[in-house]
């Protein structure tokens, strides 16, 4: 029998897992409008109706401003919400794939950072998604915690579409040159997800792409493939942007334990963000 996969949330996460995940997973993906995630009684009825053997929840505020100004909201949703599915999950018995942030860390050491390093969010968006891995853990559930980071793909328009769309209309674009991550092709991270599944892991599990870099390093990279004028992007610093929340300065995440579990490893970051830019833009090159 297939499992059955109910997948709360239709933004990037959740639309990639619809349709990346193996084609023997059974899968039903949940839009905020058909279901808030706040709405218990409106969970239990979906859980209850589709009786799925998996729950993902990708659902939550990934606007780390926003959430910085509406800090109630933010907790409301990336920390209660993630409580309460994963209640649901452990009522109902059915294992939680649940999404969490390298912001988690503050980004101030130098190395990578393991699953069991000690966290220290920065702002509340970070703050919110810890707490929300802590009710999971505590849920009760058989979960697992996916922490990812700087993702992009072709189910919403990201850091890397906005750029290309700017400078190709010859507009200039500001890229930050002090703070440092992995960006990551989210097909990738539900290729890892699908391995994971597999396995009867209990735990947090960090997916991610190999090696690091700026934001200005990636759009470079980016105008080297595509040809356009790199002389449009303009080297910032986050001291330069008036934001509302701390960012980490440079966060790579340790993904050996996703090896050991799994033997997937993800690819380079310039890999992934090629095939993503052929994918979506190949005619141009």
């Amino acid at each position: 029998m297939n499992d059955k996969i109910l997948i709360f949330g239709s933004g990037l996460l959740g639309k990639a897992l619809g349709s990346y995940l193996p084609q023997n997973f059974e899968r039903r993906i949940i839009s905020h409008r058909e279901c808030d995630i706040m709405n218990v009684e409106g969970l239990r009825k979906i859980v209850a109706e589709y009786s799925p053997t998996i729950i993902v929840n990708a659902a939550a505020i990934t606007d780390v401003d926003y959430c910085e100004t509406h800090q109630q909201e933010a907790f409301i949703v990336n920390a209660a919400g993630a409580g309460y599915v994963a209640s649901i999950a452990r009522d109902y018995g059915a294992r939680l794939i649940h999404f969490s942030t390298d912001y988690v860390f503050d980004g101030s050491k130098e190395g990578l950072y393991s699953e069991d390093e000690e966290v220290n969010p920065l702002n509340t968006y970070a703050k919110s998604k810890y707490e929300g891995e802590q009710l999971v853990k505590f849920s009760g559930a058989n979960y697992l915690i996916a922490r990812v980071q700087w993702l992009f793909g072709e189910f919403r328009e990201t850091f890397i579409d906005k750029s290309i769309i700017k400078l190709k209309q010859g507009e200039e674009v500001d890229a930050v040159i002090d703070q440092f991550g992995s960006p990551t092709y989210v097909k990738y991270v539900v290729y890892a997800v699908g391995r994971l599944l597999n396995t009867d892991y209990i735990g947090v599990v960090h997916i991610s792409s190999d090696g690091v870099c700026s934001r200005y390093e990636q759009l470079m990279f980016i105008c080297d493939l595509l040809k356009l004028q790199a002389g449009l992007v303009r080297k910032k610093k986050w001291g330069n942007f008036k934001c509302a929340a701390i960012r980490p300065h440079h966060i790579q995440l340790n993904t050996e334990r996703l090896y050991k579990l799994t033997g997937f490893r993800l690819p380079h970051w310039k890999d992934e963000v090629k095939e993503y830019i052929m994918y979506r833009y190949g005619r141009e090159i």
